[in-house]
């Protein structure tokens, strides 16, 4: 639920008395997972936030994801981003104790590109927990781009190597200390020039990506727009009626909590 919904508020901060979650579940299979379940819709009646979410696949997209009633998809892009496309973004900058990078989903081997000009300052260090990895001063001395859990580099990938806005550099992988699939991308202020024995910047700050770069707000394709909305007329219906009491095992779930913490499913 705070994946989908972390765009609007931290369910586990500022969830309020009051508030319900409707939601409508499937199951699915996911690689390593004995049980997954999908959230085809979402309804959140707040006193803060009152939004609708609805899982849909564009045609030309390889991965589902939860727009709005108006079309507009809940998570945010980056303008410039190392990935052309993920499955979902699983930890944002300060999730959990103090997460230091936004954790997008992808498949092994997913392409990664330069979302910054610079210049390529280190390769693997500490890969006991990144992995393979690389870093990115930008152009303008400002920013370090870290990017860990790397599958692996093209050959002609080097430190000291400059590069330019969307130049591909790597792919995103599994490697180092990772529970699956997925790149880490770790934007640092730079606070000093400072550099230690190996490239490392001594003095930086741990910045959100999504903060300090330009976002995009992503829209339904034209052409996938009456599929959207005969998918959310379908949805709707289904949040508004009773739960299933038969076959519960292979029928979508709808489950209905507040803030009191009792539910019914």
């Amino acid at each position: 639920i705070n994946r989908v919904m972390q765009w609007h508020l931290d369910i586990e901060s500022e969830y309020r008395d009051g508030d319900k979650i409707t939601l409508l579940l499937t199951p699915y299979d996911e690689p390593g997972r004995r049980f997954s379940y999908r959230i085809l819709a979402l309804d959140y009646q707040g006193a803060e936030v009152r939004t609708r979410a609805y899982y849909f696949r564009e045609t030309e997209h390889p991965f589902g994801a939860h727009y709005d009633a108006d079309g507009y998809e809940h998570a945010l892009h980056l303008e410039s981003s190392p990935v052309p496309a993920w499955q979902e973004i699983t930890s944002l900058v300060g999730d959990g104790r103090g997460h230091k990078g936004v954790d997008f989903k992808t498949p092994k081997f997913t392409p990664l590109h330069a979302p910054v000009a610079g210049t390529i300052t280190r390769i693997n260090w500490n890969t006991r927990n990144n992995g393979n990895c690389l870093e990115i001063i930008s152009e303008d001395g400002a920013y370090t781009h870290k990017f860990l859990h790397l599958e692996k580099f093209p050959a002609h990938v080097h430190a000291g190597m400059r590069v330019r806005v969307g130049d591909f550099i790597g792919y995103t992988g599994n490697t180092g200390h990772s529970s699956g699939p997925h790149l880490h991308y770790q934007v640092e202020r730079i606070l000093s020039p400072e550099q230690a024995p190996g490239g490392a910047y001594t003095d930086t700050q741990v910045v959100d990506p999504y903060r300090v770069f330009a976002t995009l707000e992503e829209h339904i394709d034209e052409c996938d727009a009456e599929a959207f909305e005969m998918t959310k007329a379908v949805l709707d219906a289904m949040l508004n009626v009773a739960p299933p009491t038969d076959d519960a095992k292979t029928r979508p779930v709808i489950a209905r909590a507040d803030s009191q913490g009792d539910s019914r499913s």
